[in-house]
């Protein structure tokens, strides 16, 4: 498991994914949009303007202290995981906004790999940590982000 994950990271340094504002279903309680976003990051609306689509880039930068059970499908590992907040500028070009890495995260998943393809389902997360690189609207409150993201990803 260690050394899969290791080789994983270690041949794909920027493995991670992105999520676009349009892949958010609409009855979803999370909207990724500037007007939503401003109520857990005050000042983006200000900077960007209501109602701008926000990409969200994750970039899994280190995973460790991996763990599994027989006796069930969940993968543990501690984790950190940069996040690029990217909002959609009138001309359809992207401004990175917010850029922090979630640090020593507690992760609970699944995992299947077929082919080329490897499939991740995310059951548990714990934040403990957030270091912001920069924010391109003020001052971001750590803490609440921190609540906010382990609320989202309760089991």
């Amino acid at each position: 498991m260690e050394s899969f994950f290791s080789a994983l990271l270690y041949n794909n340094p920027k493995f991670g994914f992105v999520v676009h504002s349009t892949d958010v279903p609409p009855n979803f309680a999370l909207k990724l949009s500037t007007t939503y976003l401003n109520m857990v990051m005050p000042g983006i609306q200000g900077a960007y303007g209501a109602d701008k689509p926000v990409n969200v880039i994750f970039a899994l930068k280190s995973a460790k202290n991996y763990r599994s059970w027989y006796d069930n499908e969940n993968i543990y590992a501690r984790a950190t995981l940069n996040m690029k907040f990217n909002i959609t500028m009138p001309d359809g070009s992207f401004e990175e906004g917010l850029s922090i890495d979630a640090v020593d995260m507690d992760t609970y998943f699944t995992t299947s790999v077929s082919g080329n393809d490897i499939t991740m389902v995310m059951k548990k997360l714990v934040v403990r940590k957030i270091i912001v690189h920069h924010c391109k609207w003020g001052d971001i409150n750590t803490n609440f982000l921190i609540e906010l993201l382990n609320v989202l990803f309760l089991p």
